[in-house]
């Protein structure tokens, strides 16, 4: 796989992680999961224009890192259902 052409307000996300590793295959869900939780509009596009839906869903469903609202948000996008499994117990801030 060739190097993503990560867009410089992208790899700010990415903060600390070499570019070259973030563009091999199995950084693919990392990528994903990062830029649903905290990337703006032109990172979604970024994200959208580089990997297919399929990915995106499959890296989605998979995520460990995403917090509950970002979870929500995109369940109901991505799958248009809402996510209505409750938040732990032990959030400080169940957003």
């Amino acid at each position: 796989m060739n190097a993503l052409p990560f867009p410089a307000s992208t790899l700010q996300l990415f903060d600390g992680y070499d570019p070259a590793e973030l563009s091999r295959p199995e950084s693919q869900d990392f990528v994903i999961e990062r830029v649903l939780e905290a990337g703006d509009r032109a990172d979604l596009q970024f994200l959208t224009a580089t990997f297919s839906e399929a990915d995106i869903l499959r890296a989605f469903r998979a995520a460990r890192g995403l917090t509950v609202r970002s979870r929500r948000f995109w369940a109901l996008m991505l799958e248009g259902r809402l996510d209505t499994e409750p938040a732990p117990h032990d959030a400080i801030w169940p957003l």
